[in-house]
């Protein structure tokens, strides 16, 4: 009896095995791999200009319009006087005439023209203390003059207002430019010293740092 129910208990486990499983197996699906940019997309504006080397520029030239002086002067200049001015200030920072029929590295260009400035004087008169006779025969510290009062009047002068600018002969681009202003003088020579000062001042900053 024992073995009849043990062959029922395992014909049954056995039926139940064969049965269909509820259980299905699935699988997800694959994720895609990440898309790399192509070469061909990158924005190379994205990325800074490498910094300008300005050592590479040695020699220059005149551009078309040269030196251009502006306006009316009092003290006319003849535009030699500022060529030899800027000629020298560039020989001192490295960069030399370029040689007759060669291209050279920039080409340079300036105007110079004469503006007025204007200051204010003030003068200040009367009041304050003073020391004084006294009518009963003594001195005394006392105070004299009256109410003080204040005087301003304008005061007129010229000065020199020098802009140079340095274009790459290659690209045509601008690479540098500087302006400097100095006070005019009431004559030739005078004026030739200031433009040579205003030359010096608007050249120091080249090349930059």
């Amino acid at each position: 009896m024992r073995r009849l129910f043990a062959c029922v208990v395992i014909t049954l486990g056995l039926t139940a095995c064969q049965s269909q499983n509820p259980y299905t197996a699935s699988a997800l699906p694959e994720l895609a791999a990440p898309t790399l940019a192509a070469p061909d997309r990158i924005d190379p504006s994205s990325y800074p200009a490498a910094p300008l080397d300005y050592s590479r520029y040695r020699s220059w030239a005149w551009a078309t319009e040269g030196v251009r002086i502006a306006g009316n002067s009092s003290q006319p200049m003849d535009s030699s006087t500022l060529q030899d001015a800027i000629s020298a200030q560039l020989d001192q920072r490295g960069l030399r005439p370029a040689p007759a029929g060669t291209r050279p590295d920039v080409y340079v260009s300036a105007t110079i023209r004469q503006e007025q400035r204007v200051v204010y004087d003030t003068d200040y008169y009367g009041g304050g203390v003073g020391y004084g006779g006294h009518p009963y025969g003594y001195d005394r510290w006392g105070t004299y003059g009256g109410t003080g009062y204040s005087q301003t009047r304008p005061r007129y002068y010229l000065v020199e207002v020098l802009g140079i600018e340095l274009v790459d002969a290659q690209s045509r681009k601008r690479i540098w430019s500087g302006s400097a202003e100095e006070r005019g003088g009431n004559s030739q020579s005078a004026r030739a010293q200031s433009i040579r000062e205003a030359a010096r001042r608007a050249l120091e900053q080249y090349p930059p740092h």
